[in-house]
């Protein structure tokens, strides 16, 4: 993959590649945190299996 790639470039280049959907997940050593659904609008965390702490440093 080129380095230095916008998200959506890389999603196009790598569902082109691929021929398939691309999605994107965050994950940690523990399992997937959270992870997109097909409306691709943002990523979603299961509130019932995972707890996140969201860190904002200027407390807003």
């Amino acid at each position: 993959m080129k380095e230095n790639m916008p998200p959506e470039e890389s999603r196009a280049y790598l569902a082109e590649l691929w021929g398939c959907d691309v999605y994107n997940t965050y994950g940690s050593t523990e399992g997937t945190m959270c992870g997109e659904c097909t409306d691709l609008s943002g990523l979603h965390g299961p509130e019932d299996l995972v707890h996140l702490d969201i860190y904002d440093p200027d407390r807003r």
